[in-house]
């Protein structure tokens, strides 16, 4: 788990300490390192605190500047797939300095653009920030399992992986969203994408959120679905169970990749025992735990 917050306007920012502020609020999400990205107009700001799970060197710092300096990304998340998309990114002639996925997603821009999520396997939001284009962009996951929210108002858009990091900019509005709170009391969740706070916002599941810092403007659109059905008519059992197993632990292999210690909590059920047993196949020395409380057991 990493945090990062940020903005962007078309107007020089005075108000500027908020900034690290935020950054200093979303210390509990990345002890290990921390960075901080201004343009040379002070217009867009990044700031980030990384948790180091896959190249632990400096290599892996954020924010990360592209090769030519114009392209600037704060990720949160892992790109599972990250591997196999640097082999085909090497293979077109691209040159790597680290060996973290964060650095394959900048990449992945420069070759694919905002089309580059259609080919992630993993959790993640990020913003991006486009020099030559001038544009922000912020991404999230297709299950919406990393966060990211946002506030859209005259003098641009702040964004950050949790609201209080937001809460640090005093400019920004406080005022409760009663159309909000009214949907988490009824339902045990906010409505779309509403919060518990008037003006702000998470950007949905599997969408794009396009920020013109020329004019303050932005579009938001979704790059992922869920896929329509597909007929099993002609397909037996034996073989629907086998693709099940193979894409299980195609998806546990790949999760599995870490510099650091894998733990698989073990909570009595099937699915965490089905997921160690798969795991066990590749690695021999897996840690497992469980957890339990005076009044109530995970075993």
């Amino acid at each position: 788990m990493c945090g990062f917050s940020g903005l962007a306007s078309p107007y020089y920012q005075d108000n500027r300490d908020w900034l690290l502020k935020s950054s200093n609020a979303l210390l509990h999400r990345g002890p290990d390192d921390e960075g901080l990205f201004w343009n040379e107009n002070y217009t867009v700001g990044l700031a980030h605190r990384r948790l180091s799970i896959i190249d632990l060197s400096n290599h892996g710092k954020q924010p990360m500047l592209s090769d030519n300096k114009k392209i600037t990304l704060v990720f949160n998340g892992e790109i599972y797939n990250y591997l196999e998309l640097k082999e085909i990114l090497v293979s077109k002639g691209y040159i790597f300095k680290s060996n973290c996925d964060t650095e394959v997603i900048l990449k992945a821009y420069e070759e694919w653009g905002i089309e580059m999520p259609k080919k992630f396997i993993g959790m993640f939001s990020l913003a991006l920030y486009d020099g030559l284009l001038e544009k922000l962009i912020l991404m999230r996951d297709r299950a919406g399992e990393k966060p990211l929210f946002y506030n859209k108002n005259n003098n641009g858009i702040f964004f950050s992986s949790e609201l209080q990091a937001l809460f640090c900019n005093e400019s920004l509005p406080r005022k409760l969203d009663l159309y909000g709170l009214s949907g988490y009391l009824s339902m045990g969740h906010k409505p779309g994408d509403r919060t518990l706070v008037e003006g702000f916002k998470t950007l949905n599941p599997g969408h794009i959120l396009e920020y013109n810092c020329k004019n303050n403007s932005y579009m938001i659109h979704k790059y992922w679905d869920i896929p329509k059905p597909i007929s099993f008519n002609n397909v037996t059992e034996d073989y629907l169970l086998e693709k099940i197993e193979y894409l299980l632990e195609d998806s546990i292999n790949k999760q599995m990749r870490s510099d650091v210690p894998i733990g698989f909590h073990l909570s009595g059920g099937i699915d965490s025992s089905l997921v160690t047993a798969l795991a066990s196949r590749s690695s021999k020395n897996l840690k497992t735990y469980s957890i339990t409380f005076p009044e109530f057991s995970e075993i």
